[in-house]
C-alpha cells in the first residue's frame, strides 16, 4: 500500500505582519523591498502581494500522472515533510510570479557559492598564465647573458603569447561575475 503525502495551500497577504516577516525569513528583505508597494489605504506603503506555499504535513508519495505500464513504474516523487513551492504572486490566483522558490535565501548561498567558486578558478587560471609569461621574461633575461638554445626560445615565447591570450579572455570572464 502507498503512503500519500498529505499536503494544504497556505496564503497570505504580505501587507499583514504574519505573512511580511514570514516572506522576509524565506526570501530576504532586499527582494522584499524591491517589490510594489501599496500606494494608499491604511496599508499604504507595505509591500504588495501574496504569499503562497505548499505545506506537507506528512511525507509520502504525490503521484503526478497514471502509472506507466510499459516501464513498470508509477509517475511521481516523493515529497518530505515541511514547506515546499514557496512563491509571491501579485494575486492569490494571478500566473504572475513575482517570487518564485528560485529566489530563495537558502538557493542564493548556493549560487554565491558556485560563483565564488568559478571566481577563484578563473584568478588560479590567470596566476598560472601569468607565471608562464614571467617564465618567459625570465629565460630572456637569461639569453642576453648566456646561450640558450633558439628551440627552447621559441616555445617558450609562443607559451607566453597564449598565455597573454588566456589572461584576457579571463579577466574578461571575471569582470563578468
Amino acid at each position: 500500500m502507498t503512503n500519500y503525502a498529505k499536503t494544504e495551500s497556505k496564503v497570505v497577504w504580505i501587507k499583514y505582519d504574519f505573512g511580511n516577516d514570514l516572506a522576509r525569513k524565506w526570501f530576504g528583505d532586499e527582494a522584499i523591498d524591491a517589490l510594489p508597494k501599496i500606494s494608499r489605504g491604511k496599508n499604504k506603503g507595505k509591500p504588495k502581494g501574496v504569499l503562497v506555499w505548499t505545506k506537507c504535513t506528512h511525507g509520502g508519495w504525490v503521484k503526478t500522472g497514471a502509472y506507466n505500464w510499459d516501464v513498470g513504474q508509477g509517475c511521481g516523487y516523493v515529497m518530505p515533510q515541511g514547506c515546499h513551492f514557496q512563491q509571491i504572486k501579485s494575486e492569490t490566483y494571478s500566473d504572475e510570479v513575482w517570487l518564485d522558490t528560485i529566489d530563495l535565501l537558502k538557493n542564493r548561498a548556493k549560487k554565491e557559492e558556485v560563483a565564488n567558486k568559478k571566481r577563484l578558478e578563473i584568478e588560479e587560471r590567470i596566476a598560472r598564465a601569468q607565471n608562464s609569461i614571467q617564465c618567459h621574461l625570465d629565460l630572456q633575461e637569461i639569453a642576453k647573458e648566456e646561450s640558450v638554445p633558439e628551440a627552447i626560445t621559441k616555445i617558450l615565447a609562443k607559451d607566453a603569447k597564449e598565455a597573454e591570450v588566456i589572461v584576457r579572455i579571463y579577466t574578461e570572464r571575471l569582470k563578468e561575475l
